[in-house]
């Protein structure tokens, strides 16, 4: 179906490590300051991944589900059972 080739198209702008982190949202950032990207651990223990965009880019912010900037971004991720983490790429 269209999601099957959603999911494609996501995966080929953004590689992901470790196969039980999902690119689960792509788009474009609220106030327009950026890319906005949420993973989510799809598993029921903590997973650490390493996450980059396949695109020109400057920083990696981690933010809130409100796209607030907490903190330039250290990879890898580590993620809590079921976390979904949201981040902001400039």
């Amino acid at each position: 179906g269209s999601g099957d080739a959603q999911e494609q198209t996501a995966r080929s702008l953004f590689d992901i490590d470790n196969p039980c982190i999902e690119l689960t949202c792509l788009k474009k950032a609220e106030d327009g300051r950026g890319i906005i990207v949420r993973l989510c651990n799809m598993t029921d223990r903590p997973e650490q991944a390493s996450a980059s965009p396949l695109f020109a880019h400057e920083t990696l912010h981690e933010t809130n589900l409100m796209e607030e900037e907490d903190a330039k971004t250290d990879l890898p991720l580590n993620f809590g059972p079921f976390e979904i983490k949201t981040l902001r790429i400039t």
